[in-house]
């Protein structure tokens, strides 16, 4: 063998090495990687869990307030029908009753303008004036009579 060929196979073993160390290093990387991605699917498989044991419990919530509703609307139905039947041994239809009034109409609460009167009198009695002159009739109605 010549000294040409000698330092061609040489130079070829150089590269070979190289490429087996180069080999190396990424193998080592890739399985770093591997070791994290495998870390991060088990917490991510843990996380699942937990959220479909949230979506259960949910599930579960869900129809307790279903059966809840049913059982409301089968009472309301069931009251409905009493009051009319009520209703109806007394002779009276209830097309012919005036609408309830709730707690939380725009006008439960509401100040009396005799009130409003007796509190602007106390702060500010040209306010009370004023407020008087402008709501006389409904001051006079709502004044409690002693």
């Amino acid at each position: 063998m010549q000294l040409p060929d000698f330092i061609r196979r040489m130079v070829s073993f150089a590269d070979k090495a190289e490429a087996n160390l180069t080999a190396e290093t990424e193998l080592k990387t890739a399985k770093a990687r591997v070791t994290e991605l495998e870390g991060q699917a088990a917490k991510d498989k843990t996380t699942i869990t937990t959220h479909e044991a949230t979506i259960q419990d949910l599930h579960g919530k869900v129809t307790a307030k279903d059966d809840e509703i049913a059982k409301l609307t089968t009472d309301l139905a069931a009251e409905k029908n009493r009051t009319n039947n009520t209703l109806a041994a007394q002779g009276v239809s209830a097309e012919q009753l005036p609408a309830a009034e709730t707690g939380n109409s725009p006008g439960a609460g509401k100040e009396s303008a005799w009130g409003i009167y007796e509190r602007l009198a106390a702060k500010d009695p040209v306010a009370a004036g004023q407020f008087y002159f402008e709501n006389a009739d409904a001051v006079l109605k709502s004044r409690p009579r002693s």
